[in-house]
C-alpha cells in the first residue's frame, strides 16, 4: 500500500513551514517570486526559498493574475503532505503558509482553473475498508482569500479546461494501476468519468495530467517502457477530429534517469514546471510548441 500511495502523490510526508525557523523571509517582488527566468535548460525554481533541501516540493501552480502561488510540500518521516501558498502583496511575496488546514490532512497537487476562480487539489480520505483514497477538492475564490473546499469525487491531480472539463487520475480498484479520465461539466454538474483512449492509457501507470485550456494538448507522466528513467513526462496533441496523437516523450532535455513528473504550464504558457526527484524545476516552454508543431505536421 505504501508503494501505491507514493505513486499517487509522489511521496506523502508531513509538511512544516521552514521559514518559521528563519529570522526573515527574503524580500521578493515581481512575477514568479522575482526569480530569474530559465532558458531551454531546466533549473530549480526558487532554490532555498521554495525548493528546500531535505524537503519534497512539487505540484505547483500560479494563478492567472500572477498573485497566488500554491505548491505541495513534505518533510519528515510520516505519511502526510501539505499545500502551501505565497501571495503577492504591495510589499512583495509572503513566506509560504499552510493552506486549507493542511496539518490535519494529507493533501496536495493544487491546480488553478483557467479563469483563476477555482483551486483544485486532492485530499487523502480513509474509506470504509480502511484504505486511503484521494478525493478531488475544489475551493472557490473569495474577494481576498479562498473558501473552505468542497469534495467532488475520488481522484487526484486534477486539471481543468476552459470549458470546465476535468482531467484527472483514476485511483480506484485498489490503486494497483492508474489511468487518466475526464469528467465533463454539464447542466451545473460533473458527469461520471470516462477513460481516455488506449493510445493514452496503457497497462502501465499514467498519472498527473495537465490539459491545455483549449484541450489542444495533454501533458502527463508515465512509467511505460522506452523512457529515460523511473517516470517520464509525455505530451499528446489533439487532432482536429478530436482524437489524440501517440504521446511523445519530452526528451532528454526534460527527462533523465531520475523521476520526472507532475508537470504544468504557467498561465501565460511561457514556462513548464515539473518535479524532478525532490525539487520543483522550470524551463522555457518553447519545447511544447516545437513538439506540437512537429507532431501536427507529421499527421497531415
Amino acid at each position: 500500500m505504501q508503494k501505491l500511495i507514493c505513486i499517487i502523490f509522489v511521496i506523502l510526508v508531513p509538511a512544516i513551514n521552514v521559514f518559521a525557523q528563519q529570522k526573515e523571509f527574503p524580500k521578493l517582488t515581481g512575477s514568479y517570486l522575482g526569480q530569474e527566468t530559465p532558458g531551454k535548460t531546466p533549473e530549480i525554481f526558487a532554490p532555498g526559498i521554495i525548493s528546500i533541501k531535505n524537503h519534497r516540493d512539487y505540484g505547483c501552480t500560479f494563478s492567472p493574475d500572477g498573485k497566488w502561488f500554491f505548491f505541495t510540500r513534505g518533510a519528515g518521516g510520516e505519511n502526510k503532505e501539505s499545500i502551501m501558498f505565497c501571495e503577492l502583496k504591495e510589499s512583495g511575496w509572503t513566506a509560504p503558509k499552510d493552506a486549507f488546514n493542511s496539518g490535519k490532512y494529507s493533501q496536495g497537487e493544487p491546480n488553478f482553473s483557467p479563469d483563476g476562480n477555482q483551486l483544485l487539489f486532492a485530499r487523502l480520505k480513509k474509506v470504509e475498508n480502511g484504505e486511503l483514497i484521494p478525493f478531488i477538492q475544489i475551493s472557490e475564490k473569495s474577494e481576498s482569500s479562498w473558501k473552505k473546499p468542497s469534495e467532488l469525487m475520488p481522484g487526484m491531480f486534477i486539471t481543468m479546461a476552459a470549458n470546465k472539463t476535468l482531467y484527472y487520475t483514476y485511483v480506484l480498484n485498489g490503486m494497483d494501476s492508474t489511468d487518466l479520465v475526464i469528467s465533463r461539466y454539464q447542466d451545473g454538474e460533473f458527469e461520471e468519468p470516462d477513460f481516455l483512449a488506449r493510445i493514452i492509457n496503457t497497462q502501465y501507470n499514467e498519472v498527473h495530467p495537465f490539459i491545455a485550456p483549449d484541450e489542444g494538448y495533454l501533458i502527463f507522466d508515465s512509467n511505460r517502457p522506452g523512457g529515460y528513467g523511473k517516470y517520464d513526462i509525455y505530451i499528446s496533441v489533439r487532432k482536429n477530429d478530436g482524437t489524440w496523437c501517440k504521446p511523445i516523450n519530452l526528451g532528454p532535455e526534460i527527462n533523465t534517469a531520475d523521476y520526472e513528473g507532475v508537470a504544468s504550464l504557467s498561465p501565460d504558457g511561457q514556462f513548464l514546471f515539473f518535479n524532478r526527484n525532490e525539487d520543483i524545476y522550470w524551463v522555457d516552454a518553447k519545447i511544447i510548441e516545437e513538439l506540437k508543431t512537429k507532431e501536427l505536421k507529421q499527421k497531415r
